[in-house]
C-alpha cells in the first residue's frame, strides 16, 4: 500500500510539474536552530504548508525554506518548485508525512530575474492541489 501511496504522489507531482527537474531536498539544520518565523502558504486536509525567505546573492535571489506541519486528518506530502517559462530551476518535495507530524525543513532558490514563478501544491496517495505562490507574501525567516 506504501508503495501504490508514493507512486500516485510521484505521478501527481510529476503532473504539477511535467518539466525536467532539478532536485534540491537537503533539510538545512541551521534554519531550524534559527528559530524561524514560517507563513502559512496553503492548507490542505487540516495541514499547513509554511515557508519563510532569507535574501542571497547580495539581494539578487531568495532561498526559501519549506516544511509541512500535518495536522490529524490524513498523511499530507507538499512540493515547492521554481519554474521559468516551462522549465523547473529548483524544487523540493516532501514524502508523506504521518498525522500530526512535522516534515524536515527543506529549500529552494529563487532567483529575483522576471519570469521566476514559485509554485506549492500538497497532495495525499491518489490526489493533490497546488498553485502559483506570491513570493511578497512570504515572511522573511
Amino acid at each position: 500500500m506504501t508503495t501504490i501511496k508514493r507512486l500516485a504522489a510521484t505521478a501527481l507531482t510529476a503532473a504539477l510539474v511535467s518539466v525536467p527537474t532539478v532536485a534540491v531536498t537537503s533539510a538545512d539544520a541551521a534554519p531550524a536552530r534559527a528559530g524561524k518565523s514560517w507563513t502559512t502558504i496553503a492548507k490542505w486536509e487540516g495541514a499547513k504548508h509554511q515557508a519563510c525567505k532569507v535574501s542571497i546573492r547580495k539581494g539578487k535571489a531568495f532561498v526559501i525554506y519549506t516544511r509541512l506541519v500535518n495536522g490529524n486528518k490524513a498523511e499530507i506530502g507538499a512540493a515547492l518548485m521554481v519554474t521559468k517559462g516551462s522549465k523547473t530551476r529548483s524544487e523540493w518535495h516532501s514524502p508523506l508525512i504521518a498525522k500530526g507530524k512535522t516534515s524536515k525543513t527543506g529549500k529552494v532558490v529563487f532567483p529575483r530575474n522576471a519570469g521566476y514563478t514559485l509554485g506549492a501544491g500538497q497532495f495525499q496517495g491518489q490526489m493533490g492541489d497546488g498553485g502559483p505562490v506570491k513570493v511578497t507574501k512570504i515572511g522573511r525567516c
